[in-house]
């Protein structure tokens, strides 16, 4: 749904790599067959990344196998098999793309709007093939009635509007679990969610400032923080484009770093010793690695810092 969650390639082995490519297909063939063909259009990086983690904390294990996919059908690619895992995710994607939907039918005007109202039918048709969970959706629709609810207030509080998000990927990092594993993912998804908000808001600010679009970030500081800086692209190259400067970046990069201190804090508990070790380096690769760099990718903050 966003993409920020991803690993660091150039830095995971070459079966790690393997193993993700093998996950990410696996993935979407499953969303396939657990809620539709057109539900494989909303897979992301992230859902991805919940995949990898929830397998590393439930211990089930991936099975690669060859498969031809509608995207690639000259050469069998490596897919990992349908399993409990990848019907949970399917579901919650599923889920979460109803009620933003839905969310952005309440909230957004204009072309937004109109292409909310387009793909209505086919996130109803997803929703109604990933079968019931109130509970999950009842905890996802109250944590986006909550934001929405800050986002008509014009809150300048970053913070809150975060945590927004947090509680939201909280539900959903430990829906069907119990005990521990659940607290664990609880707080992984809270830490990813206020994550995620935050640098979307950071990426998005440019934009936002163009279109007259509520972000938390330009509420914060005012659209004066935007100016032109040379940031590179995530295939390397660099060129000059509009961004928040140098100091507030430096202040949003800092907060950002704090959620990824508990992100951390939060995956050394979990005990990898029962999950594959192509996944454990999957998961570490990704908060450890991939999502500063991706963090500093969207600031421009240069790597030494």
């Amino acid at each position: 749904m966003f993409g920020y969650i991803r690993p660091l390639v150039g830095d995971m082995r070459v079966r790690e790599n393997e193993m993700y490519r093998a996950i990410y297909c696996g993935l979407c063939r499953a969303m396939g067959h657990h809620t539709g063909c057109a539900s494989r259009m909303t897979l992301s990086y992230d859902f991805v990344f919940l995949s990898a983690f929830r397998a590393a904390i439930t211990g089930e294990r991936f099975d690669p196998q060859p498969h031809r996919c509608l995207m690639h059908p000259v050469k069998r690619r490596m897919m990992a098999e349908d399993n409990d895992t990848f019907a949970y995710c399917a579901r919650a994607a599923a889920y979460l793309t109803c009620a933003k939907l839905e969310d952005d039918l309440a909230d957004e005007t204009g072309m937004r709007r109109l292409a909310a109202k387009s793909l209505r039918p086919a996130a109803r048709d997803m929703r109604k093939k990933a079968g019931e969970n109130p509970t999950l959706e009842e905890s996802i629709a109250a944590s986006l009635a909550a934001l929405r609810k800050l986002e008509e207030d014009k809150s300048d509080s970053i913070d809150e509007t975060a945590e927004c998000f947090g509680r939201l990927l909280g539900d959903i990092f430990a829906g069907e679990l119990d005990g521990k594993d659940a607290r664990i993912a609880c707080e992984v998804g809270r830490a990813v969610g206020r994550f995620i908000y935050v640098i979307d808001a950071a990426d998005d600010a440019p934009e936002d400032a163009g279109r007259d679009r509520y972000n938390p970030i330009l509420r914060r500081y005012g659209k004066e923080i935007l100016c032109e800086r040379e940031i590179t692209e995530r295939n390397g190259t660099k060129k000059t484009a509009i961004r928040i400067n140098e100091n507030t970046a430096q202040d949003i990069y800092i907060a950002a770093l704090n959620d990824l201190g508990r992100l951390s804090a939060a995956i050394e508990l979990i005990d990898f010793s029962h999950s594959q070790s192509e996944v454990e380096g999957i998961v570490k690769n990704t908060v450890y690695l991939g999502m500063p760099a991706e963090l500093r990718r969207v600031l421009a903050i240069d790597e030494s810092v």
